[in-house]
């Protein structure tokens, strides 16, 4: 850790302190009819989720790999458990990770391509959203995105975002910068306090308190 990394780190401490935010509201709004306000919040979370787990397709390979150039994976070298834990993240979680690329890439290009064909929730799931994908004339590929694997995703990048900010607070009292704002802003809480959440009875209650009026 140095000043350089822990500069950068405030976007990617904010983007997923804002993606727990909008799966608590989904969550929060599981009994409801939720699919026309929240579509745009679940193409949101899609969005953010490559920005925080740098990958991208390798054509040659026909596969999802790890981008070592983006992200934070241009720390990899100082903050040596990055790597690793990217790479255990990506073979965890390798088929909900094809589901966001696909979704993503063609929402960032073309977002009527698109199209939010059902929704469920209540009973077997928080929530569930099933997409059409225009691949073509007259091609459509089916992609259904479900919250079970979606907070088991968060879920993992929560523990990783606290392993990062333990090294913050260990970089902070060595550079005797422990009572400086921003350090204290990184490090206010603990991204696994999230998962407590995930895990409670009380997710569907603390997930309406996320809903805006």
């Amino acid at each position: 850790m140095n000043t350089k990394i822990a500069n950068a780190l405030s976007i990617y401490f904010s983007t997923l302190y804002e993606l727990n935010k909008h799966i608590f509201a989904l969550c929060g709004k599981c009994k409801e009819d939720y699919r026309f306000d929240s579509y745009k919040s679940v193409l949101d979370i899609i969005q953010d989720i490559p920005r925080l787990i740098p990958f991208c397709y390798d054509k040659k390979k026909q596969m999802v790999v790890l981008s070592n150039r983006n992200g934070l994976l241009e720390f990899q070298s100082e903050i040596d458990f990055l790597k690793p834990e990217y790479t255990s993240m990506v073979e965890r979680h390798y088929d909900f990770i094809e589901k966001v690329r696909k979704i993503r890439n063609k929402a960032e290009h073309k977002m009527h391509a698109v199209i939010n064909t059902a929704y469920g929730n209540g009973s077997t799931c928080l929530f569930d959203y099933e997409f059409n994908i225009e691949e073509g004339s007259n091609n459509l590929t089916t992609v259904l995105v479900e919250a079970e694997e979606l907070i088991r995703l968060v879920r993992d990048l929560n523990i990783l975002f606290s392993k990062i900010q333990n090294q913050v607070k260990s970089f902070a009292v060595e550079a005797n910068k422990t009572g400086y704002p921003y350090y204290e802003r990184l490090c206010r809480f603990d991204f696994v306090d999230f998962n407590k959440i995930y895990d409670s009875n009380l997710l569907i209650e603390i997930g309406n308190l996320f809903v805006d009026f």
